[in-house]
């Protein structure tokens, strides 16, 4: 059988989830640490997390830990304009 998918891939794979994928990268992180290397990963849960983001302190965070620019405007687009809405009890507030 033909195999279409990349090895590395976790998505519509069997026995593969995404925390296979990020307790791999966590393990890639720390092995690099141990070798005195810079590494690190940032993990965003896309689905639902942003809705509860405070976007300039994440954004001034971000700076502070020297994140490349690419990466800070990436995140700051998809955070524009986001809003939250708060309902208790059926009621919206």
């Amino acid at each position: 059988m033909l195999e279409c998918l990349h090895e590395g891939q976790f998505g519509s794979r069997k026995q593969r989830s995404a925390v296979d994928a990020v307790a791999i990268m966590i393990a890639t992180v720390e092995e690099m640490w141990k070798r005195k290397k810079l590494a690190g990963a940032l993990f965003l849960d896309v689905q639902g997390a942003f809705n509860y983001v405070a976007r300039k302190q994440l954004l001034k965070r971000m700076i502070e830990l020297r994140i490349p620019g690419d990466m800070i405007r990436w995140v700051d687009s998809f955070l524009r304009e986001r809003k939250v809405q708060l309902v208790i009890d059926g009621y919206i507030c």
